[in-house]
């Protein structure tokens, strides 16, 4: 587990203040409430050390503390004194004599971190959806124009849809569905503007998504958005099956489970994240 964003070195300290207590900086003795009154060049001599050091890491993947010196261009006794303090952090880890970026600085970079509480309304409509279709049922969110899934339960002999996954095309029918709702953004590259324009308001009258084996031979998909308490779309469900057509029922099945999510989403939120009640 993370412990608390607090890096110490010599007489600077810093305590992130996105852990809930402000930032303290302190200085040859004097206390700073704050790290922008920290003299510029210290704080920030700190800070560029350390990411230097995890740019490092992330393209080395495990390696000693010589070689991450030349890499990070730091003395070796300043990166000795700093790998000590990330990986007390937890953001470090050390493999005997070398050093990895850790499993859970990983997992706090995940594209799907920021979604716990929409994995957390999802969880049990999208295992009920699995189950009956026999299909990978998911749930993809849009970002700068990019699809994310951010949960998945996969169905046995089904398609595999891993959580964090950022590479699935727009044109699919969770793309589509989430485009669908941005008059403000263009639609697909595969379409043309009189194409997406079609699509568009067929996907807004049936409230779903197709793609009848348009993106893999084999392959269909129904989405349908699910939609905040505001009205605006925030995700997309999908069911992905193995079939040349779209088997019947699964579009309804898809928009019950969309509108279950839905209801999820409108209750409040307890702590950490997930539905209350």
């Amino acid at each position: 587990m993370l412990r608390p964003p607090r890096w110490q070195t010599g007489d600077v300290v810093v305590e992130h203040p996105e852990v809930g207590a402000r930032g303290r900086i302190e200085a040859g003795g004097q206390p700073f409430d704050d790290l922008a009154r920290l003299p510029a060049g210290r704080s920030r001599g700190v800070l560029e050390g350390a990411f230097d050091l995890l740019d490092a890491l992330t393209l080395a993947g495990t390696t000693g503390l010589s070689e991450l010196s030349r890499m990070a261009g730091l003395p070796k006794t300043t990166t000795h004194r700093l790998l000590d303090q990330l990986t007390e952090l937890g953001i470090v880890a050390r493999d005997g004599r070398d050093y990895r970026v850790s499993q859970a600085l990983r997992q706090l970079a995940s594209p799907d971190r920021p979604f716990r509480w929409l994995r957390a309304a999802t969880r049990a409509p999208l295992a009920e959806l699995a189950s009956a279709s026999g299909s990978t049922a998911g749930l993809s969110v849009l970002r700068d124009r990019e699809l994310i899934t951010v949960a998945s339960v996969v169905a046995p002999g089904s398609v595999m849809i891993e959580p964090g996954n950022s590479s699935i095309p727009l044109v699919t029918a969770s793309g589509q569905a989430l485009l669908a709702d941005r008059p403000e953004l263009a639609g697909p590259p595969e379409f043309s503007d009189a194409q997406w324009r079609q699509t568009r308001a067929m996907i807004q009258q049936q409230g779903a998504a197709f793609d009848r084996q348009d993106v893999a031979t084999g392959i269909c998909c129904v989405a349908a958005p699910v939609r905040g308490p505001d009205g605006r779309a925030v995700a997309s469900l999908a069911v992905v099956v193995v079939a040349e057509t779209i088997p019947r029922g699964l579009a309804d099945a898809v928009r019950r489970s969309a509108r279950e999510i839905e209801q999820q989403l409108a209750r409040p939120v307890a702590r950490g994240g997930a539905p209350a009640g």
